[in-house]
Formats: C-alpha cells, sequence, structure tokens
C-alpha cells in the first residue's frame, strides 16, 4: 500500500511540474499549423452542411449532428501524424507516422464494428440473447475498463521509440503497467478541460434557451472547440508520455 501510494505521489508531482507545461506550450507553437488547418476544414464543412449542395451538404450535417466528441475521435487519425511531429526531438527524423494512422483506424474500427454489433442485438435480437449478453458484459466489464484506459498509453507507444516496431504483446504489457502507475495524472489530464467545457455548455445553453441561436448551431460551435481541445490534450498526453514512459522501460 505504501509502496503505491509512493509512486502515485511521484505520478501526481507530474501534474505541478514546470518542464511538464513548457513542454506541452512548445508542443502546441509547433502544431499551431496543424490546429489552423483542421480547424479551418471544420469550418468550411460547418459551412458547407448550411448551404444546398446535394449530399454534400446532407452529408456534413448529419456528421455534426452527432454528439460530441464524436468529429474530433473520428478524425484523429488523420491529424494525429501531424501532432506526432510536434513532439519529435529534432534529432530524430521528422516523417508522418502511418503507424498512427493504422493503429487509429483499426481501434475506432472495432469500437465502431462492437457498437454496432451490440445494437444489432439489442434491436433484433431475442431477449433470452439479450439476457445472456448482459450477463456476460456484466462478467466481462472490468477487462474491458482495463482494457479501455491502457488503450491511449499504447496508441502512443506505438508511435514512439522504443515500442514503433515492437511487438504488441510488449507494447501492451507497457501500456498496462504506465497505466495504473499514472493512474493519478491521467485522470487530472482528462478532467483537465471539464471546468472550461461546461461553461461552454452552460452559455450555448442559455444561447439556445433566449433564441440568440439553433441547436444545431450550438452544436457545431461544440464540435469546434472539442476538436481544439482534444488535439492539445493528445499534444499533452504525448508530452506526459515521453517525459515519463523511462520510468517503465
Amino acid at each position: 500500500m505504501k509502496r503505491i501510494f509512493l509512486i502515485w505521489a511521484r505520478s501526481m508531482s507530474q501534474v505541478c511540474a514546470p518542464s511538464f507545461y513548457t513542454a506541452v506550450r512548445k508542443a502546441v507553437i509547433k502544431a499551431a499549423v496543424c490546429i489552423g488547418i483542421s480547424s479551418a476544414i471544420f469550418v468550411l464543412g460547418a459551412v458547407i452542411s448550411c448551404i444546398s449542395i446535394p449530399y454534400i451538404s446532407r452529408f456534413f450535417h448529419i456528421l455534426l449532428s452527432l454528439r460530441p466528441p464524436s468529429v474530433a475521435m473520428l478524425f484523429s487519425p488523420f491529424y494525429a501524424p501531424f501532432l506526432v511531429q510536434a513532439i519529435e526531438t529534432p534529432s530524430q527524423k521528422r516523417e508522418f507516422r502511418l503507424t498512427s494512422l493504422w493503429w487509429s483506424l483499426a481501434v475506432y474500427g472495432a469500437i465502431a464494428a462492437a457498437s454496432l454489433g451490440l445494437y444489432w442485438i439489442y434491436a433484433e435480437g431475442s431477449l433470452e440473447v439479450l439476457i445472456v449478453l448482459i450477463v456476460v458484459l456484466a462478467a466481462l466489464a472490468p477487462f474491458f475498463m482495463a482494457t479501455l484506459m491502457a488503450l491511449p498509453i499504447a496508441g502512443v507507444a506505438v508511435l514512439f521509440p522504443p515500442f514503433k516496431n515492437a511487438p504488441l504483446k510488449k507494447v501492451w504489457k507497457h501500456s498496462q503497467k504506465m497505466t495504473w502507475s499514472e493512474l493519478p495524472f491521467i485522470t487530472c489530464l482528462l478532467v483537465g478541460m471539464m471546468p472550461l467545457t461546461l461553461a461552454l455548455y452552460e452559455l450555448l445553453g442559455a444561447c439556445v434557451r433566449y433564441q440568440y441561436m439553433s441547436i444545431y448551431g450550438a452544436g457545431i460551435i461544440i464540435h469546434g472547440f472539442t476538436l481544439i481541445c482534444w488535439q492539445i490534450g493528445w499534444l499533452a498526453f504525448m508530452v506526459f508520455y515521453q517525459q515519463r514512459k523511462h520510468l517503465y522501460l
């Protein structure tokens, strides 16, 4: 108990480390072009969704009608390689990280397939099958939670040495160990933007209630804000990983 307390205390100390915030600031500046271009593309898509272009406008309208942070998540495989370049040291060869694209597509594809499968069973399956599925999911819930928690570190680990070309089993073992040891810092990182996000939700909610804007317009603003926050969050997470990974090699 004492050992895990000391490990978690060291993890929490990273929250207040000036070196972490300095590195994140430098990474955000390096990735400003990526963030700016992705934001411009998002604005273009939002404009197209509001005009009448057959099929294309409808597609963007449906996309922007999804719940946040769906848009930021769906397009993360395409901007992640550019974010990786902002974290690399000058001595490393600057190249597009196709690994991040395939990894992200594989993860989101598996999540989407599982979600569609569960929805199909819920909508079309019999009551007996649904009950069995609920029992199985309840029994496997701890495993699923542990897997989902370790996925972010595993996804970042495969982008950088020494796990760039390492076997998946080795990467997974490393990510599970680091996730558990750095749990306090990861939690703080995940909830760091929550107050600002809640403030935006409340402000936009008031605008909708007083009919200053439509629900769709508020959704577009939330998606745009989430897209920027998602990229900054991934940069912070990659900086954190680069600074702490040597403790778990």
